[in-house]
Parts: structure tokens; sequence; C-alpha cells
């Protein structure tokens, strides 16, 4: 919560100068990567609007929100994702008229929306109800070990 109030507090601070100054010359903020992520949103909408149509506060309330919500803790037990993985999931996958394509799984353990102790089996499971369906061949991309090992 704290770099999230450290985000929203620079964010503020650069969308703040916009609006006053009508752009970013002069900001003797930090160029930070947000300061950049800023200054590239800065030139498409110049690019697409004119000076008096934008309103840059309106801009920034349009990102600045916290999730100041707790998500219900509720960590499912083994024997009920197995029925939910390989029973419903297999289900769902024999109905299909045709193979799917793609098939992303979020592991969502960040944002406390999975809990930690669900997401492996979670993924194990998924992935040997795909290989079933589909077959050995299937082509599976961790991104998330990608961005873990950087």
């Amino acid at each position: 919560m704290i770099e999230r109030n450290e985000q929203l507090s620079e964010l503020k601070d650069l969308f703040d100068y916009l609006q006053e100054h009508r752009s970013l010359r002069g900001y003797d903020g930090s160029k930070t990567s947000r300061y950049e992520a800023v200054n590239l949103l800065f030139q498409e909408v110049t690019s697409a609007y004119r000076d008096s149509e934008i309103d840059w506060m309106l801009v920034y309330n349009a990102g600045s929100t916290i999730d100041d919500t707790v998500l219900p803790e509720h960590v499912t037990e083994p024997n009920d994702l197995d029925r939910l993985i390989n029973g419903t999931f297999r289900l769902f996958l024999a109905a299909l008229p045709t193979p799917p394509t793609i098939v992303t799984i979020a592991r969502s353990t960040e944002d406390d929306y999975t809990p930690i102790e669900n997401v492996d089996q979670i993924q194990v499971d998924v992935l040997d109800q795909l290989r079933e369906r589909l077959g050995s061949e299937i082509d599976i991309k961790l991104i998330y070990q990608d961005e873990e090992q950087q």
C-alpha cells in the first residue's frame, strides 16, 4: 500500500504540473519511469486533442484508484480443487466443439487473489487436463518464471 501511495503521489505531482503548465517542460521533479510514461501519454493525447479539450486532472483521476477493500480469505481445500479441475474443467474441455488455441492461466498471487498455497496445484492440474485433452505436444510458456529470474 505504501508503494501505491508513493506512485499516486508522484503521478499527482506530474498531472498537477501538466494541468497548470500544459506541458512537462520545466518540471523539476525526478525523471523516473513514471515521468517518462506520463510524458509519452502527454505526447499521444496532445497529438489527438486540442489543449483546450484536455483536462489532465480528469486523466489522473481516471486511473488513481487504491484497492482499499480486502479480498475475502478463502483457501480452497485440495479435494475441492481436484473436483473443480478434474471434474468440472475436464467436462468443460470435453464439451468444446474445437480445442482451444490458447489458454491463459493467471497465477494472481501478488495481489492476493489466488492463495499462494493453491496456485501450484491449480496450475499443475489445469495443465494436466490440457495435456489429456490436447495431447503432450502443447506449447507451454511459463512467463512468470522468466519474470522471477530477472
